[in-house]
């Protein structure tokens, strides 16, 4: 086992390139996700790792060993797609036995019911995919691709099909296994608030390209790019400093000195259950939100406030 390499990957589609000139590396039993809009080309990506395409420049090597033209089984890597490909006329169990019986593994029961207690789904065995709730379909594809014992699993956006809070509770669940059994994920997706929760590291990719590649820390709170800014998250922008809206306050009474101040008139006030979002405009036009924590006074439309923000909180990315 050990790390996951791309060198100078690139493809190209008939009418644009999808892939251009990639390089990273993910260390060894690293939760990392690819993070970018749709159309960006993380999910060709995925798909060049796991041997479904292949670049047509570049490199893939995992532990030292190239990838490139081994087909999909040939390769210690497995995928957990965004539909699940569960086989709807198997039930859990057999879905999860699939793999391991096409290799024929004298092991193939032990193994299987070890991964059905591994996702908790034991007292489910015996159920098809048609009778399991969406949590349910996504751990069992989990399970198929893990109890192969892949060096990588590659997730495609597996959580995008299941509602809010069941979103929420599989970011847990899937944060808490790769945890537990130390298997490298890599996780593609276009939810910053997945990324950010859910990775030790992250490469944001924008038109075929990498972006920034830092910790959910460093992304969010150092962006290189006002594309990576704009994309991880709101961001007020005065000329060349952006300052998030969380980190922007707003008062009736000027700051102490060393502050950053502008004046500006209220536009509106949205009740947001954990904050309060007040939109601003000041006199040069510049649309500011502060989102501040209640009880620190009411905001109507047409009051005259300071805008204010600590300089550390700046981000200077020129346009």
């Amino acid at each position: 086992m050990g790390a996951l390499s791309l060198d100078a990957i690139y493809k190209d589609f008939p009418s644009h390139r999808v892939v251009d000139g990639i390089s990273l590396t993910i260390p060894q039993g690293c939760f990392y996700s690819l993070l970018g809009p749709s159309g960006c080309g993380k999910t060709t990506t995925l798909r060049m790792i796991g041997g479904f395409d292949e670049p047509d420049r570049g490199t893939i090597q995992l532990g030292g060993r190239t990838l490139n033209g081994l087909r999909p089984y040939e390769r210690p890597v497995t995928t957990v797609f965004q539909s699940y490909a569960l086989f709807p006329h198997l039930t859990a169990a057999e879905n999860i036995a699939f793999g391991l019986e096409r290799r024929r593994d004298p092991d193939a029961a032990r193994k299987v019911q070890a991964a059905l207690d591994l996702v908790q789904l034991s007292a489910k065995a015996g159920r098809l995919p048609a009778q399991m709730s969406g949590g349910e379909r996504q751990r069992t594809a989990l399970a198929r691709a893990l109890v192969v014992e892949p060096e990588l699993l590659l997730l495609d956006e597996p959580l995008s099909a299941l509602d809010p809070k069941l979103r929420k509770q599989m970011r847990l669940e899937l944060k808490e296994l790769q945890s537990r059994i130390g298997i490298t994920f890599l996780f593609i997706t276009h939810d910053q608030e997945e990324a950010l929760s859910l990775s030790d590291q992250i490469a944001v990719m924008h038109k075929g390209r990498l972006e920034q590649i830092g910790t959910p820390q460093q992304i969010y709170l150092q962006p290189a790019t006002r594309f990576v800014a704009g994309f991880l998250g709101a961001v007020n922008w005065v000329g060349d400093v952006g300052v998030r809206p969380e980190l922007t306050r707003i008062s009736r009474e000027a700051p102490a000195p060393g502050a950053r101040v502008l004046e500006a008139t209220v536009n509106s006030a949205m009740f947001l259950g954990d904050c309060l979002q007040v939109e601003t405009r000041t006199p040069a036009g510049d649309q500011l939100i502060a989102q501040i924590a209640h009880g620190l006074g009411e905001f109507r439309r047409g009051d005259r406030v300071h805008v204010w923000w600590r300089p550390d909180d700046e981000m200077a990315l020129p346009q």
